[in-house]
């Protein structure tokens, strides 16, 4: 027998299930649709107008008769999802798509009422045959109010006991999960990996043989196992890429440990130290400039050398003094104090 899956979505807002419906009828660009499929889609049940005047329609009667509001967080569609498994259609001889929409169809209209609604839609341009059906929560006393029909564990597995009924006579079933998380165990993990890939193994022709058989199912394996090892080696870029990005961070945030006091201060006494080394040199230039007179008599090479020892001694001063201010800008530092003034 074949899976079905089956999703259902609440939607809270008009102009989303206009989007959804949009959607459904591929009015808007789907990047997992193939276009040259899209002919095989079919519009089982769509009403004829936008669905803001449809929706205040089926509403009007609560309005009037129990003059009640709507609600800003109600419910004002949901969106029912019918899914084939993936190779059901291609590989099951016995399944055939019509008896499985005219099942869904039939199925939703009698549960739901056909008056609730606004669109049955099947997508067969996708990698799985699945329908689409928007429908408002309109209780059997005229109400909206989703609870009363499936927010409840309870009336949501009603509802799809039932549709297994109905599944079956076209040798269908459906699957569901009992807990939001499913907790497995390494071993139990492995087995129903090895159980979804048998399930998902081609239907053997009457007239293959083993070894034709054999070679069918290494070409399935080979094509899936294909299909993961791309998704790993992107996983694995993409790993690569949050590394990189986690290592720019950090160096940006060792680059902030800094703050900016700290750095202004720095650059304040940095640009002192350069004022007074711009002093000193035109200090010694001056005393240069000044005794000029006093070696006028001695020869060019006598006045450079002379000249040379004034600014080596100049040159010494001004490292010890470069000493004496360091230290006690230590100290300043120490004490918490940031007194320019004083050097």
């Amino acid at each position: 027998m074949g899976k079905v899956f089956i999703r259902v979505e609440k939607i809270h807002t008009v102009s989303l299930v206009s989007k959804a419906a949009k959607h459904n009828a591929r009015e808007a660009h789907f990047e997992n649709a193939d276009p040259s499929k899209a002919k095989e889609n079919k519009i089982i049940l769509e009403q004829n107008e936008p669905f803001d005047r449809f929706f205040k329609k089926r509403i009007l009667h609560q309005q009037k008769t129990r003059n009640q509001k709507i609600k800003s967080n109600a419910v004002r569609a949901f969106q029912v999802v019918v899914s084939v498994q993936a190779n059901e259609s291609m590989s099951n001889p016995l399944f055939i798509i019509d008896d499985f929409a005219s099942i869904v169809s039939s199925f939703m209209k009698r549960t739901f009422g056909q008056e609730n609604i606004y669109q049955i839609v099947l997508h067969m341009d996708e990698s799985a045959p699945h329908i689409h059906v928007l429908i408002v929560p309109m209780t059997s006393d005229k109400r909206l109010c989703y609870r009363d029909l499936l927010g409840t564990p309870e009336k949501l597995n009603q509802m799809l006991d039932s549709f297994n009924k109905d599944l079956e006579i076209i040798g269908l079933y459906q699957t569901r999960r009992k807990n939001k998380y499913d907790f497995r165990t390494h071993e139990q993990y492995k087995k129903d990996v090895l159980e979804a890939q048998t399930d998902s193994l081609p239907y053997p022709e009457p007239y293959y043989d083993l070894e034709r058989y054999g070679e069918v199912v290494n070409r399935e394996f080979n094509k899936q196992k294909s299909f993961y090892t791309q998704t790993i080696m992107t996983q694995n870029v993409e790993i690569i890429r949050l590394k990189e990005d986690n290592s720019a961070l950090k160096e940006q945030l060792e680059s902030l440990k800094t703050t900016p006091a700290e750095q202004r201060v720095t650059e304040l006494f940095a640009q002192i130290e350069r004022m007074k080394e711009s002093i000193e040199d035109l200090e010694m230039l001056r005393f240069a400039i000044e005794h000029r007179s006093e070696v006028k008599e001695l020869s060019d090479e006598a006045i450079i050398e002379t000249l040379h020892n004034m600014c080596l001694l100049s040159a010494t001063g001004r490292t010890l003094k470069k000493k004496s201010e360091a230290t006690r800008a230590a100290e300043i530092m120490d004490d918490g104090e940031y007194d320019v003034a004083e050097n």
